[in-house]
C-alpha cells in the first residue's frame, strides 16, 4: 500500500486493524467485517477524534481490501486486472461525491475538491467508505480459486 500518514489513527489501533485484515485474508471464521473493524475502532463520545480515527482506520482497512482484490483478481481473471475492471466488478461502489448528497452531507460541494476532502466528512465518510468494504469483501469472497499448477511429475 502507499504509505500514508495518520493524524488521528494511533499505531496500536493500526495494528489491531492489521489483525484483523490478517485474519479475513487467511479466510478465519470472522463474521462481518465492518462489524469487526468497528469493534476495533469504537466511537467514545467522549474523545474528540475517535470518530476521525474510525473514518482513518476504515479507510485504510479499504485500500487493503481493493490491494487485495486486485491481486485475487488478477491471479483469477488474468494480470491485465486493473483497478478500473474491479471497480464495474464491485457492485454499488460509487464515487464520493453520491455519497455526499446521498447522506445529506450540509458541508458545501465547493470545499469537496478532492477525495480526501470528502474523507474529512465523517458521515460521508463513513457511507463510503461502508459500501466499498463491503462490496470488496463480497467480490474476494465470490472468486472462484485460482487455477492450481499441475504436479510435477517425478522422473525416478
Amino acid at each position: 500500500m502507499k504509505p500514508s500518514r495518520f493524524y488521528y489513527l494511533a499505531p496500536d489501533a493500526r495494528q489491531r486493524v492489521d489483525e484483523v485484515l490478517e485474519r479475513f485474508a487467511q479466510r478465519a471464521p470472522i463474521g462481518d467485517l465492518w462489524e469487526a473493524l468497528c469493534r476495533e475502532l469504537p466511537v467514545d463520545r467522549q474523545a474528540a477524534t475517535s470518530l476521525q480515527a474510525r473514518v482513518e482506520g476504515m479507510s485504510y482497512a479499504a485500500e487493503y481490501l481493493w490491494n487485495a482484490a486486485l491481486q485475487a483478481g488478477a491471479q483469477v481473471y488474468g494480470g491485465d486486472f486493473d483497478r478500473q475492471q474491479l471497480r464495474h466488478s464491485v457492485q454499488d461502489v460509487m464515487p464520493i461525491t453520491h455519497y455526499h448528497y446521498k447522506v445529506g452531507s450540509r458541508l458545501p460541494k465547493a470545499i469537496l475538491v478532492t477525495r480526501r476532502d470528502a474523507l474529512e466528512d465523517p458521515g460521508t465518510a463513513l457511507a463510503k467508505l461502508k459500501q466499498d468494504i463491503e462490496g470488496l469483501v463480497d467480490f474476494i469472497r465470490r472468486l472462484p480459486e485460482p487455477p492450481a499448477a499441475p504436479p510435477r511429475e517425478s522422473g525416478a
